[in-house]
């Protein structure tokens, strides 16, 4: 079981098996009765609501790289610039599964964004292409054998495979101005939220709270479709 807090509502998650999870809600220790909101409108804003939270982790992924740079643990650093840019990029991939909605609108720049633009096209590249997808990304990947031979000689030194992995998080101005590129797109995720949230809230306040405590937990832990 683990964990998390919003706000005074504590939620604890039970793995039951592999494949199905159980949600509890707490508060101040008495567990809660939960109606969740199903119409379009509810879903799509839990669908950019994810979106902004793999944003937000995109963000510390990233800060985290900066803080531990001189690490000499190659694995995490690694580690931590890949679940970075995946992070990033599944909020513009295909909108046609599971949350169905991308960021795909968010990534039209303004002509002083420029720079972070061409940071967007490059970093959902390297997704496709590299960390993703084994594509064609010869200036992050390189992979052959290769004859060494004697400068003097004609003979064969050796023969090895080579491969080559390019560490972008070696690049501290790459890692600045993708955190702000994921800051650009955290804030105009922020603001459609806050559009959203006004008729939002108009559509629960269409029913009496007696409804929401007569059907709660009955459709809870149902699958979304949008």
């Amino acid at each position: 079981m683990w964990k998390e807090k919003n706000h005074n509502v504590e939620i604890k998650i039970h793995s039951i098996h592999p494949d199905k999870i159980e949600t509890t809600f707490w508060n101040e220790g008495r567990r809660c009765p939960v109606y969740v909101l199903d119409s379009k409108l509810a879903q799509k804003f839990t669908a950019y609501y994810t979106a902004m939270a793999d944003l937000g982790n995109s963000y510390e992924m990233i800060k985290k790289i900066s803080e531990i740079k001189n690490s000499d643990d190659k694995i995490i650093l690694n580690a931590l610039w890949r679940s970075g840019v995946l992070y990033y990029t599944r909020c513009f991939s295909d909108s046609t599964k599971g949350r169905r909605i991308n960021l795909q609108d968010f990534a039209k720049f303004e002509e002083s964004e420029k720079k972070l633009e061409n940071i967007h096209k490059s970093i959902m590249s390297l997704r496709n292409n590299y960390i993703a997808h084994a594509g064609d990304a010869p200036t992050h990947n390189q992979f052959y054998c290769a004859l060494v031979l004697d400068p003097n000689q004609k003979q064969i030194v050796n023969s090895i495979p080579f491969v080559f992995n390019r560490q972008d998080h070696n690049n501290e101005e790459l890692l600045n101005d993708f955190l702000k590129l994921i800051q650009l797109m955290h804030e105009k995720v922020q603001h459609k939220l806050q559009q959203m949230f006004i008729p939002l809230k108009k559509e629960i306040d269409q029913k009496p709270v007696e409804y929401y405590y007569l059907n709660a937990n009955k459709n809870f832990n149902e699958p979304y479709n949008l």
